[in-house]
């Protein structure tokens, strides 16, 4: 991602990122690494109360300029992984950060035609 997400941000907040690597579609590079994309958060734990995960789909790929929308499945590495402290004792918090930079791992859900 570009920016952070949080595990608090409201369904809908859109965030930019960029493709990590190629995206090769039958030994072509469909989409070059940099490409921006557009996503928004789909589920949070944006109050107390809630028993939602955090979860993001993208929702648009730049392509020549303009927005193309596509359909992701899940994301991975949006986990709030247990730290352990000093002592050993593992803690996850209630609210937590992607940062910026974090690599995010989504899979198309229907075919992406470019």
């Amino acid at each position: 991602t570009l920016h952070g997400i949080s595990s608090i941000d409201a369904p809908g907040t859109r965030f930019p990122a960029e493709l990590a690597k190629d995206v090769v579609v039958n030994g072509k590079v469909g989409l070059p690494v940099g490409t921006k994309v557009s996503g928004q958060v789909a589920t949070s734990k944006r109050t107390h109360t809630s028993s939602q995960r955090l979860s993001v789909d993208i929702t648009d790929v730049q392509v020549g300029g303009r927005p193309l929308a596509i359909k992701t499945a899940g994301a991975v590495g949006l986990e709030n992984t247990p730290r352990k402290t000093r002592r050993g004792v593992s803690v996850s918090t209630y609210s937590y950060q992607v940062p910026s930079g974090q690599r995010i791992e989504f899979r198309l859900a229907q075919p992406l035609n470019l």
